[in-house]
């Protein structure tokens, strides 16, 4: 297991979500369900059946 705080970078990435970048997680959350839509760990992404979740 890996976990990481993000911070809101500003930008918007490819899926149309807002991005969050921090220690080597980068995220697209739909702010309104706090689904990650997209993510890349260390610069690559998850394998298959692998997941990401959001908690506050």
């Amino acid at each position: 297991m890996r976990s990481a705080v993000v911070e809101a970078t500003g930008e918007t990435g490819a899926s149309g979500y807002p991005r969050y970048a921090g220690n080597g997680i980068v995220a697209n959350i739909d702010p309104s369900t706090r689904t990650v839509e997209a993510v890349l760990v260390d610069g690559a992404e998850l394998d298959y059946g692998l997941t990401a979740t959001v908690t506050s």
